[in-house]
């Protein structure tokens, strides 16, 4: 059987990523030294663009 359709889930539709996203968000930013409870990131970035979620991590590590 050949494959006729592949879905990409980009933005929640089938499994909800913004929670997991967010997770690895706030292991990486610590590695430069910000600490960032995950409840605050998702708050904070929840539909977010990443350059805008970059330009707020910028901020708070100045």
């Amino acid at each position: 059987m050949q494959t006729e359709l592949v879905i990409f889930d980009c933005d929640g539709v089938l499994v909800d990523s913004e929670a997991l996203g967010n997770r690895v968000l706030v292991e990486f930013v610590a590695e430069f030294g910000l600490a960032l409870e995950l409840e605050e990131a998702i708050l904070l970035f929840k539909g977010c663009k990443m350059a805008d979620c970059v330009a707020v991590i910028e901020q708070r590590l100045l």
